[in-house]
């Protein structure tokens, strides 16, 4: 679907009869201002449906933020790792309260942008600075 043909038009829409069908929905964008101006557009239709909750709009690089920390904060934890002061695992308080055991689909906005050299075959490196105390001494 070409620009201007009414892709977002498709994505709401497909993204609620996916919430409908009982899946969790990710709409991914290469664009912050169009996956917030997509998720507002269509918020009263997803409310209509009652699958507001079920539909998620957002970068691909804050989605994977999301899903990687889905369990928890990967910084935190790496810190409390790093200092020998990691919860034990039923003190962990994951960031989500509950993880869905829907099924979970991914709709790609402008997937072309995928394949440019900002994403495509580029890392996710999620990283915590660690500054011990002395360290400037050493």
């Amino acid at each position: 679907v070409g620009t201007g043909e009414g892709k977002s038009i498709l994505l709401g829409v497909l993204a609620t009869v996916l919430a409908l069908l009982n899946f969790d929905v990710y709409c991914a964008s290469y664009n912050q201002y169009l996956s917030l101006r997509d998720h507002e557009d269509f918020r009263p239709l997803f409310a209509k449906f009652g699958v507001t909750k079920d539909i998620r709009y957002s970068t691909l690089p804050d989605l994977a933020e999301q899903l990687i920390n889905r369990e928890g904060d990967t910084r935190t934890t790496t810190a409390h790792l790093l200092l020998k002061d990691l919860p034990a695992r039923h003190d962990h308080q994951p960031a989500s309260k509950a993880q869905s055991a829907k099924p979970s689909v991914l709709l790609f906005d402008e997937l072309d942008m995928f394949f440019t050299k900002d994403f495509y075959g580029s890392t996710y490196n999620p990283v915590h600075t660690w500054k011990p105390k002395g360290i400037a001494s050493i």
